[in-house]
């Protein structure tokens, strides 16, 4: 049964390195009746994933005990979900509009990581003054290689 877990926005990739690298305490007990395989399971830990255009979420197939949720701030909650509402949250995606006079950042080619100001849009490309090593640049970049800044 998958899990949705609420996070801080912006603390998604935190929690979910957090959860990846825990490994759960056992008793001896536990430990002596386990076979290989199941102990390999528990030691590697939670596999949360982040949803692909949601914030503040991630989608775990394993319960959190509570005492795990309380040592780590950036978890706010945990929600039973379904499977189809796991996997509709991990093909939600998110509608890319660009407009003129949008701040937004280069995701792909030679303007990588620069940012600019939209001047213009033409079909599916868009004008774009960056700003590179304090010189302005209009550059022609396509819409889908921009992201809000």
């Amino acid at each position: 049964m998958p899990y949705i877990i609420s996070v801080v926005s912006g603390k998604e990739k935190v929690v979910q390195a957090i959860l990846a690298g825990l490994v759960l305490p056992l008793p001896l007990r536990d430990l002596l009746s386990m076979d290989l395989a199941e102990h390999a399971r528990h030691a590697r830990g939670f596999n949360c994933s982040i949803p692909p255009s949601l914030c503040g979420f991630l989608v775990c197939n394993e319960f959190l005990p509570p005492q795990i949720m309380q040592n780590i701030p950036h978890i706010l909650g945990l929600t039973e979900a379904t499977a189809e509402q796991a996997k509709e949250l991990m093909t939600v995606t998110k509608e890319q509009t660009v407009f003129e006079g949008m701040r937004v950042q280069a995701l792909r080619g030679d303007y990588e990581g620069f940012y600019g100001i939209v001047r213009e849009i033409e079909g599916g490309e868009a004008t774009v003054d960056f700003s590179v090593y304090g010189k302005m640049v209009a550059v022609r970049i396509q819409k889908d290689d921009l992201e809000q800044s």
